[in-house]
Formats: structure tokens, C-alpha cells, sequence
């Protein structure tokens, strides 16, 4: 899951093109989902992209199973070569 905040950074210091961003979240909104996934709140959603600030997070719990039905959200490895070991 991104969670979308980096730990001690203003927006400020972020680089230009993200500081008028206002998905990103607050603190404590960030620490919030981030015990809500320790405890399991998200399990239904594992091995999928979440984005915390953008995502509607009560949202993507109802939508859970029609997500993983459409195998959406989920990061892909793929080969570079015939060979790749990570195959």
C-alpha cells in the first residue's frame, strides 16, 4: 500500500512538482490507515496496489472482491530477457 507521506518532510521540501499535491495525507491521517492495515483491515486487498490519499480507503474495502476479480491493481514482474532468472 502507498501510503503517500514521507516521515518528517513538509510538502515545502518536496520537489516542485509534487508540492501542490493534496492527496498525500496528513500525518496522522497516514498513521491512521497504517494501524488500520496492521490490523488487518486491508487483508482482502493484499498483493494490490493501494493508494492511501487517493483511494477512498472505506471504498476499496467494499470494492475488495471486484477488484481481485478483475485481477486489477496488482504490480507485475516481467523478464528482460529468454533467460532472466526471475523468471
Amino acid at each position: 500500500m502507498w501510503a503517500g507521506a514521507s516521515a518528517g518532510r513538509s510538502p515545502s521540501a518536496w520537489p516542485p512538482r509534487f508540492k501542490d499535491r493534496k492527496d498525500w495525507g496528513s500525518t496522522p491521517y497516514v498513521v491512521a490507515v497504517t494501524v488500520d492495515a496492521a490490523r488487518g483491515r486491508f487483508d482482502e486487498s493484499h498483493g494490490r496496489f493501494l493508494h492511501a490519499g487517493r483511494d477512498g480507503l472505506a471504498g476499496l474495502v467494499d470494492r475488495a472482491e471486484a477488484i481481485r476479480a478483475a485481477d486489477a491493481r496488482t504490480l507485475r514482474l516481467r523478464p528482460y530477457k529468454d533467460d532472466d532468472p526471475m523468471e
